[in-house]
This record gives C-alpha cells, structure tokens and sequence, in this order.
C-alpha cells in the first residue's frame, strides 16, 4: 500500500496546486480564462468526421463569465480540502 501511496501523492499534490491556482483565476482574473479558450480552441487536427457527430455548440461562456467568483471560490475551498487531506495523513 506504501508503493501505491507514494505514487498518488504528488498527482494530488499537483492537482490540488493546479484547483488553487485555478480557483484563484476564476476569482480575479476571468477574463484570462476568455483569452485562454479561445487560444485553446484553435484547430490543431482535421477530424471532420468525429466532430460532425461531437458538434454541439452549448453557450456556457456568459454563464462562466456571470458566476466566475463563485465557482473561483468553490474551486479554491475544495482544493484546500485535498490539501488538508494530504497534510492530516
């Protein structure tokens, strides 16, 4: 059980980073996130096929940019929460 605690540690440790820093964004800066996803959904492949039947445009960037502070926060809480879970065991 050691060998398998030793190798989930630090990916909870670098995702518990990664939901802070996030969570941090989404408070102060979300219009970087904007900037992000559009930078991010450029076309790197052609998969005319597979994005036919995936291509579901859903409009989530105004709901996003309305509630970024409270999501921030939420994101913050639950990874201090892994955190802490790291740091009582």
């Amino acid at each position: 059980m050691d060998v398998l605690e030793a190798l989930v540690l630090p990916v909870s440790i670098i995702t518990a980073a990664m939901g802070f820093i996030l969570g941090m964004i989404f408070i102060f800066k979300p219009a970087a996130l904007q900037k992000l996803s559009e930078a991010l959904n450029k076309k790197f492949f052609v998969l005319e096929k597979i994005q036919q039947a995936l291509d579901k445009e859903v409009q989530s960037d105004d709901w996003l940019a309305r509630k970024s502070k409270m999501i921030g926060i939420i994101v913050v809480i639950l990874a201090l929460v892994i955190m802490l879970q790291i740091i009582v065991r």
